[in-house]
């Protein structure tokens, strides 16, 4: 498909694909922190504070997640940013 035929195509009167549709999404991202105790990864509560988040906000849709702490002998903070969008 040549530059023209990409820019007619995004034009047409058709309905978007989801493929299209998902790249006009605007992505946001939240963040969630907590301190290790005693250099012991707190998951539990972690993924309680993820999953209250999201029962509060049924429209999440979630586009990606990634954890920033490194596992280290001197943890000191759980960090997980979660990509997402609202419907």
């Amino acid at each position: 498909m040549t530059h023209t035929d990409r820019h007619t195509a995004h034009r047409s009167s058709r309905p978007a694909t989801e493929d299209e549709s998902r790249r006009r999404t605007i992505v946001k991202i939240k963040l969630f922190s907590m301190p290790a105790k005693n250099r012991k990864p707190g998951f539990e509560t972690l993924e309680a504070d993820v999953n209250a988040w999201l029962a509060d906000h049924p429209n999440i849709v979630i586009e990606h997640t990634n954890d920033v702490s490194q596992p280290s002998a001197t943890w000191s903070h759980l960090v997980l940013a979660v990509w997402y969008s609202e419907q």
